[in-house]
């Protein structure tokens, strides 16, 4: 059996892959439906669950991408 963190991941990357597409988020939702693709607890796709991935991703790429501008900004300063 496939481990929470794969699953997740497996899931997160559905989703990114049909934002780019145009696609709403309730036809996304439907997408992993009629894929089989079902959320964390096992249950089918709604809107609001896709919308909430699609904010926490944007948020640790944000996270993320400060942090790397951080380290820069620390690195250019002390050398």
């Amino acid at each position: 059996m496939a481990s929470r963190s794969s699953w997740a991941t497996t899931r997160c990357i559905a989703v990114l892959t049909f934002r780019p597409q145009g696609l709403s988020l309730r036809k996304i939702a439907n997408t992993l439906n009629h894929l089989g693709i079902t959320t964390p607890h096992g249950g089918t796709w709604r809107l609001s669950q896709v919308h909430g991935i699609i904010s926490r991703l944007e948020e640790n790429v944000k996270e993320e991408t400060q942090f790397k501008m951080l380290s820069v900004a620390l690195n250019e300063f002390f050398t």
